[in-house]
């Protein structure tokens, strides 16, 4: 049998396609909760839509706790395909911190993907990371 794993490139394809999916699920849960719905209400959206498109996922804890310091919101992550990282930035939040944390979590974790979620008042920010 042939797997995915045996063509080569089709890794980095299927890793597209993967990544595809799961900003699809984001931009439907953003659609669904809408710019004034609250972070919990954003999370609970987000997972029904990753499971209804049987997107495996998990949520973990961020390894950052001091990034927590005079932020709310949640720091979890959500790995989607053991290889896919979301983490949840902030409006006011310094870009370069959260683009620092994502890559210190994709090097924890051994991911080669991650998306930086952002929520405006106005609109979905997504911002791909890759090492």
């Amino acid at each position: 049998m042939v797997s995915a794993e045996d063509i080569p490139g089709s890794s980095a394809k299927l890793m597209e396609a993967r990544t595809f999916l799961v900003i699809r699920s984001l931009k439907r849960a953003w659609i669904r909760v809408g710019s004034g719905g609250s972070f919990t209400a954003f999370r609970e959206a987000l997972s029904q839509e990753l499971s209804y498109n049987r997107i495996q996922f998990r949520v973990v804890a961020s390894n950052d706790n001091r990034k927590m310091a005079g932020r709310s919101g949640s720091r979890d992550l959500v790995i989607c395909f053991d290889r896919l990282i979301i983490q949840f930035g902030e409006e006011q939040a310094r870009q370069q911190d959260d683009l620092n944390l994502m890559k210190r979590n994709l090097r924890d974790t051994g991911a080669k993907t991650g998306l930086v979620v952002r929520r405006t008042n106005t609109r979905l920010d997504i911002e791909k990371i890759q090492l």
